[in-house]
This record gives structure tokens, sequence and C-alpha cells, in this order.
């Protein structure tokens, strides 16, 4: 879990094209997209 959250991490610094921290509103946010795809990938996988 604590991987896939810092590949997310990789992945959204890349995509902006910053490795800056983001604001806490958009890391609040950030962080809610992300736990909401996780619990969407954990239901579909049906574990």
């Amino acid at each position: 879990m604590r991987s896939r959250a810092a590949n997310y991490d990789v992945l959204v610094a890349a995509s902006t094209g910053s490795a800056r921290p983001a604001g806490l509103g958009q890391s609040m946010l950030a962080a809610a997209k992300l736990m909401i795809a996780v619990t969407v990938n954990w239901a579909a996988s049906g574990v």
C-alpha cells in the first residue's frame, strides 16, 4: 500500500513536471483520489 502511494506521488510529480510538494489542499485532494482509486481497485479485484 505504501509503495503504491509512493509510486502515485512519483507519477503525479512527473506528470506535473514538478517535484515540489503541493499545497495542503492539493495534497489532500490527491490523497482522496488515491484512496478512491485504491478502494475501486480492491473492490474490483474481489479480494
